[in-house]
């Protein structure tokens, strides 16, 4: 790679057909249906999706607003358009199905381990007001930007496209340098033919052109990048409330326990998250039939996900525990226990 300036190349017209195979390169241009380049990124392995066009995902539906309150559940969703990246895909039929219910769509990558890519962002002065050419500069003559695949942005930036070197890679803005972003594990980047709303340029390629396999990101970049492992925390038995019936009080014990035993889940895997969610539900429901106090079954359910160590998942944490809590807690008091001889 030359040294890195926001001047553009020239491009060449190559139409796309869908490959049985990855291919060596692919061609995208401004002429490029939205559809078609969907399939030529899923064809390189990738996951795109549609974003809708204000470079925003799509709005949930109601379900899943209301349902799917985990990254798990928002991964195993099968509904073509919602959870943004979540319902990012390389099934043919799924990607037709949502182009036609985004026509205006722009067309974005999830990026991270299920698309094998690690972007990393170049923020330019004319479009951000940050000159991240001059932190990119900088790692390139450091070695640790190596020639790879560009795309150029509408708003005077690159985007440098690596390979994915495995484990769990964070990013965020100016993680580089002042105005070098990384876009990895849990976001997305938006591609060509995309067209920016705000100048009217488009996304483009260098050359209209992708070539493969990408480069590997350098090690160094990989091991300063890469998330370490958080020590699992030390299971604590969670305190459980005095209740005079021993059925209601048997319940919340066994609900308590079911979250305690759970495992902890993720790639689409249920895990405590979504056990929690299920034992807020069922606890909602002795709510809803009167005979439990509401306060004490959160008491109860947030010293559970505590005590397993939800608070310190970063698929959790304690905002979402208490959304979790609330939110099941409510649907299962809409549908209360028939309750018989209680004491």
């Amino acid at each position: 790679m030359t040294p890195i300036s926001g001047a553009a190349n020239g491009a060449t017209t190559i139409s796309y057909y869908q490959l049985a195979a990855t291919p060596a390169t692919i061609s995208i241009t401004p002429e490029t249906s939205a559809y078609e380049a969907l399939l030529a990124y899923a064809a390189c392995g990738w996951k795109p999706f549609l974003l809708s066009s204000g470079k925003v995902p799509t709005k949930n539906c109601d379900y899943c607003d209301k349902h799917h309150l985990t990254n798990d559940q928002r991964e195993a969703c099968t509904h073509v358009t919602c959870h943004g990246f979540y319902a990012a895909t390389s099934d043919p039929e799924r990607l037709r199905e949502m182009a036609g219910l985004i026509p205006r769509g722009l067309v974005a990558i999830r990026t991270g381990a299920p698309s094998g890519l690690v972007v990393l962002d170049i923020d330019s002065m004319a479009g951000h007001g940050v000159d991240g050419y001059a932190a990119a500069e900088r790692g390139r003559k450091a070695g640790y930007l190596p020639d790879t695949v560009v795309q150029r942005t509408p708003s005077g930036g690159m985007h440098l496209l690596y390979a994915h070197p495995g484990g769990r890679i964070k990013g965020g803005s100016n993680r580089l340098g002042r105005g070098l972003d990384v876009k990895a594990d849990g976001g997305y980047f938006v591609t060509a033919p995309s067209v920016s709303s705000k100048t009217g340029q488009a996304y483009r390629w260098d050359r209209d052109t992708i070539r493969l396999p990408l480069t590997p990101l350098h090690h160094r970049l990989a091991d300063y990048l890469r998330e370490k492992p958080l020590p699992e925390k030390a299971r604590r038995a969670p305190d459980l409330p005095q209740l005079r019936d021993r059925y209601v009080s048997a319940a919340v014990a066994g609900e308590v326990q079911a979250i305690m035993d759970a495992p902890k889940g993720g790639k689409g895997r249920p895990g405590r998250c979504d056990q929690l969610n299920k034992s807020a539900f069922i606890l909602g429901t002795l709510v809803g039939a009167g005979a439990l106090d509401q306060a004490a079954a959160e008491r109860a359910l947030t010293d559970a996900a505590y005590g397993v160590g939800l608070d310190v998942d970063p698929n959790c944490g304690p905002s979402q525990i208490t959304r979790t809590i609330r939110s099941g807690l409510t649907a299962g008091m809409r549908h209360p226990r028939r309750l018989q001889g209680v004491r």
